[in-house]
């Protein structure tokens, strides 16, 4: 009985990979390669590593793009919700999956807010007052309720791309997934749709975000997926992440991802004066603290 219990309270898999593993056409060369991963209700996903390392096509074959609307050759499973994406139509996995693309005006066409986030509600036929209200609501989560009216074209790019995650969420999808939604947004437009995603994870939807801005993704973030030549190297809670890669940074070694300021200011400190945190910090919160445990240890082994 008390397995049962304990098996009732874990968190439900809503995406599970087996063996996944995909080719584009005209090529030989495997662009993911036996991927296995298991993702849980509620969270919060980064993945991130160099460029070509097969992290947009992840991203697609966990939403179902692939092996529906991307040519080449699948082999593997991905299950959404218990379900393999094989034997669902792309339609009914947008019910489950919200995508939100690079480029926020690949997704706004429609000459006002209101029209582009009721697109996808119009085609499911919807009711006009059920429509209006998803709208309003979508808008409302993204701090956008005041831009209905307004022309996608005159907004900034990210008020753009928070009008495109109000798109997919009007939709009611569980999982959010991103493919480097900040890539092409300046610092303060990155943090505003950093906000919108934290909110929206902390009211329990669950969010995969490929990116390479991993300084403002960690201290939020549930686990790192690190993935070079399209394989997963490593699959970590954020402290865990960087401290693995503590020595290979000190040692000059190669290192193809952002890692937090405050986590190499750590590095060099505990190189050079041994410096020691329980933790490795990721934020400048953790940083400060850890610093005033490690010298108030200090006074205490000089008493």
């Amino acid at each position: 009985h008390r397995l049962q219990e304990v098996l009732c309270l874990a968190p439900e898999t809503v995406i599970k990979t087996r063996d996944l593993q995909f080719v584009y056409p005209m090529t030989t060369e495997l662009v993911l390669k036996n991927i296995n991963l298991e993702i849980k209700k509620g969270e919060f996903v980064c993945i991130t590593g160099p460029s070509g390392a097969g992290k947009t096509t992840l991203s697609l074959a966990l939403c179902g793009a692939i092996p529906h609307l991307e040519n080449g050759k699948m082999s593997g499973e991905v299950y959404v919700k218990g379900v393999s994406t094989r034997e669902t139509q792309i339609a009914d996995l947008c019910r489950h999956v919200g995508v939100v693309l690079q480029d926020p005006e690949a997704q706004l066409f429609s000459l006002s807010v209101f029209s582009d986030v009721a697109f996808g509600l119009e085609n499911l036929k919807l009711p006009l007052q059920e429509i209006i209200e998803r709208v309003d609501w979508a808008l409302g989560v993204v701090g956008m309720e005041d831009f209905k009216d307004r022309n996608p074209s005159a907004l900034s790019g990210g008020q753009k791309q928070r009008v495109a995650i109000a798109c997919s969420l009007a939709m009611g999808p569980e999982i959010l997934v991103l493919d480097e939604p900040t890539s092409e947004l300046d610092p303060m437009g990155s943090e505003e749709v950093y906000a919108v995603l934290k909110k929206l994870n902390q009211e329990g939807v669950t969010i995969i975000l490929v990116d390479q801005k991993v300084e403002l993704i960690a201290p939020v973030a549930d686990r790192i997926i690190y993935m070079r030549d399209g394989e997963v190297i490593s699959d970590l809670e954020p402290h865990q992440f960087f401290t693995q890669y503590r020595d290979e940074y000190l040692k000059g070694g190669k290192i193809d991802f952002f890692i937090p300021s405050v986590t190499a200011l750590y590095y060099k400190l505990y190189e050079r004066f041994g410096v020691q945190m329980e933790t490795t910090p990721i934020s400048v919160e953790e940083f400060i603290t850890g610093y005033q445990q490690w010298q108030a240890s200090l006074a205490e082994g000089s008493d």
